[in-house]
């Protein structure tokens, strides 16, 4: 074989081998980014204390046993108004009617917390029985 040609393989081959990939400065910084990120994705955005402020209380009530709804809640304040207008009050706005004897002219005072329309009625009943 001739030597120009054996320069030529031997050109050839070493162009064709795969060298050690160098790192230099830019190959570290981007590995030292990286981890940087990496850490600070970890750590809690705020505290546990702050998060709970901004949520509001959940307040869940259990369905009753025997499958029917749940009635809304209400606070109940009035003094001396006509009771024909306190019992119609106490229904608007809900699923349920009310009818008043016209014969109704008594005056109402009552203050009820966290009651539902039966609730309601059934207090109004035994104050007025007595």
């Amino acid at each position: 074989m001739k030597p120009w040609m054996l320069v030529i393989a031997i050109g050839v081959a070493a162009g064709c081998a795969d060298y050690p990939a160098r790192r230099d400065a830019t190959y570290d910084r981007i590995g030292t980014e990286l981890d940087k990120a990496v850490k600070e994705r970890a750590k809690p955005a705020a505290p546990d204390a702050v998060s709970q402020a901004l949520l509001p209380p959940l307040v869940v009530e259990m369905p009753r046993p025997d499958g029917k709804p749940l009635d809304a809640r209400f606070d109940l304040n009035v003094s001396n108004a006509p009771a024909n207008q306190v019992f119609l009050a106490i229904v608007s706005g809900t699923r349920y009617s009310m009818i008043v004897h016209p014969d109704v002219k008594d005056v109402i005072s009552v203050n009820l917390k966290d009651v539902t329309v039966f609730e309601a009625l059934d207090t109004l009943r035994g104050a007025c029985s007595r």
